[in-house]
C-alpha cells in the first residue's frame, strides 16, 4: 500500500491552501470584516474673542454679541459686587451701581456662533471726580502768592500810595510789603502738613488705598487751610485799613467772615473779591462797580 505516499500528498494540499487563505486574509487588512469603522464628527472649532468695557458708575452699558449667550457658559475670573451682569438673547448688559473706588470685572462666556467672549470692565468712581479735582486745586494753590495774590498785590499797591502821599518812608514802606509776605509765608509753614496729608491721601485713593468717604474727609480737615490763608489776608490788608477808608473803599472789619477766601472755578483761583457786592462776573472776567472801579486797575483778572 502507499498509505505513506498518499498521505504526504493530502498533507501538501493542505498545507497550500492555508498559506492561501492567509495571503489572502493579508491582503485584505486582517480577519476582522475587510472595513475601518467610521470617523466620529469632531466638535466645532471655539472662536476666542476679547471685549472691554468702560462703565461709570451708576450706568448701564449694551452690547450685541455674534450669537446668543448661553447663560450657564459665564464663568467668572475676576469678581465685583458693584458690577451686574445681565444676558438676554444676543444682547450683553453691564450696570455698575454705587462706587467707593474705581474697579474691575473680567468673565468669559460663550454664544451659540461658538465664540468665547473674554469681558474685561473697567469700572469708574465718577461721583469722586469732583473731589479729586477740589483735593488738587487746593494741594496746588497752597502757596502764598497763589493762595493771597489779590491781598499782597493790593498790598504793595497801598504801600506804595502811602510812600507817594508821604505817609510813610521808603524804609517804612519796604518794611510794610516783607511783613505781608511773611505774615502769608508764615501760614504756609504751618499748614503744610495738612496739605501734605490731603496730597497722599489723593494717592492713596488712585491706588485704592482708601475710599472715596475716605478722601471726602480729609479734604474736609484740610478746608481749614484756606480759612488760615483767608483771615492771613484780612491781617494784611487791615494794616492799610485807613488808606482803603479814605479812597472809598473801605472793607469790612471783620473781611474773612464777610467776604470768605473761596476758590472761583470760573477764573480758576482764590479770591475774595469777586463776590456780587463787589461787581459782575462777564465771561472770563470780573468787572468791579462803581464803588470799587479803582479795583479794575489792580487785579488781572479785573476788565
Amino acid at each position: 500500500m502507499n498509505y505513506s505516499k498518499t498521505n504526504k500528498q493530502h498533507r501538501a494540499a493542505t498545507l497550500g491552501v492555508s498559506i492561501l487563505t492567509a495571503l489572502t486574509l493579508t491582503a485584505c487588512g486582517g480577519g476582522g470584516g475587510g472595513s475601518s469603522s467610521p470617523e466620529k464628527p469632531k466638535a466645532p472649532a471655539i472662536t476666542d474673542k476679547p471685549l472691554s468695557l468702560t462703565v461709570g458708575e451708576s450706568q448701564t452699558v449694551s452690547r450685541e454679541l455674534d450669537g446668543n449667550i448661553d447663560t450657564a457658559s459665564l464663568t467668572t475670573i475676576i469678581e465685583n459686587p458693584a458690577i451686574e451682569v445681565d444676558a438676554n438673547g444676543k444682547t450683553l448688559s453691564i450696570t455698575i451701581g454705587e462706587l467707593q473706588n474705581d474697579g474691575n470685572a473680567r468673565f468669559t462666556v460663550q454664544t451659540s456662533a461658538n465664540s468665547k467672549y473674554t469681558v474685561s470692565i473697567n469700572a469708574t468712581n465718577t461721583s469722586a471726580a469732583a473731589l479729586i479735582d477740589q483735593a488738587n486745586t487746593l494741594t496746588d494753590s497752597a502757596a502764598p502768592n497763589l493762595m493771597l495774590a489779590d491781598e499782597l498785590r493790593l498790598q504793595s499797591i497801598l504801600a506804595e500810595l502811602e510812600y507817594l502821599a508821604k505817609e510813610v518812608s521808603e524804609t517804612q514802606k519796604a518794611q510794610s510789603v516783607d511783613q505781608a509776605l511773611a505774615t502769608a509765608t508764615a501760614v504756609a509753614q504751618t499748614t503744610q502738613p495738612q496739605i501734605d496729608a490731603l496730597t497722599q491721601a489723593v494717592a492713596d485713593y488712585g491706588t485704592s488705598q482708601i475710599t472715596e468717604a475716605n478722601l471726602e474727609q480729609q479734604l474736609l480737615m484740610t478746608q481749614s487751610v484756606v480759612q488760615a490763608y483767608g483771615n492771613a489776608g484780612e491781617q494784611i490788608l487791615s494794616a492799610h485799613a485807613s488808606t482803603l477808608t479814605t479812597m472809598g473803599l473801605a472793607l469790612p472789619a471783620n473781611l474773612e467772615d464777610t467776604y470768605p477766601l473761596t476758590y472761583d472755578a470760573d477764573l480758576e483761583r482764590y479770591t475774595r473779591f469777586t463776590h456780587a457786592d463787589f461787581g459782575t462776573l462777564n465771561g472770563d472776567s470780573f468787572d468791579f462797580n462803581a464803588t470799587y472801579d479803582f479795583f479794575n486797575t489792580v487785579f488781572p483778572y479785573a476788565k
